[in-house]
């Protein structure tokens, strides 16, 4: 642990910084796609059918 801290105290504040952007921005996009809705909306097309006219529609 010690030498990770040690590893960033060297990056010095710039690169610091630029790593602390680069992981906020990730972590933001992750969010973004993660609620976003990509299908849209669905809505059920079929009701109470049994599985003989099921089938003649999915065919």
């Amino acid at each position: 642990m010690r030498n990770m801290a040690e590893s960033l105290r060297s990056l010095g504040l710039p690169r610091l910084a630029a790593l602390v952007a680069v992981a906020v921005s990730v972590l933001a996009g992750l969010v973004v796609f993660s609620f976003h809705d990509f299908q849209g909306p669905m809505a059920l097309l079929y009701r109470d059918l049994d599985a003989r006219e099921a089938g003649q529609i999915v065919g």
